[in-house]
């Protein structure tokens, strides 16, 4: 798992199940959602990141890890592509 900040005080965070328990799982990004006085946060899945892997090979460009943020974008490693991307986040695409 790895989580960043927007500068906008949005929550990124990125989970992978691949590798835990052998060579597939569960791989997505998430927005964090916390309402104040609420101890649970809501995980909200953003759109187009979610996938799983059984061991096969993942169609390109798709997400795999968060690796950073800066400003309102957000640093992520997709399948096909040897370096990092930068991508802006739109708040519209939220799945909630």
């Amino acid at each position: 798992m790895d989580w960043r900040f927007t500068d906008d005080g949005r929550v990124y965070a990125s989970f992978s199940a691949h590798g835990m328990g052998g060579p597939s799982g569960l791989t997505g990004l998430y927005e964090i959602m916390a309402e104040a006085g609420n101890p649970v946060a809501r995980l909200l899945p953003v759109m187009g990141t979610l996938n799983y892997f059984d061991g096969k090979q993942r169609d390109d460009g798709t997400f795999l890890l968060l690796w950073g943020a800066e400003g309102h974008q957000l640093a992520v490693w997709r399948t096909g592509e040897r370096d990092v991307s930068w991508v802006d986040v739109i708040g519209e695409e939220r799945t909630d």
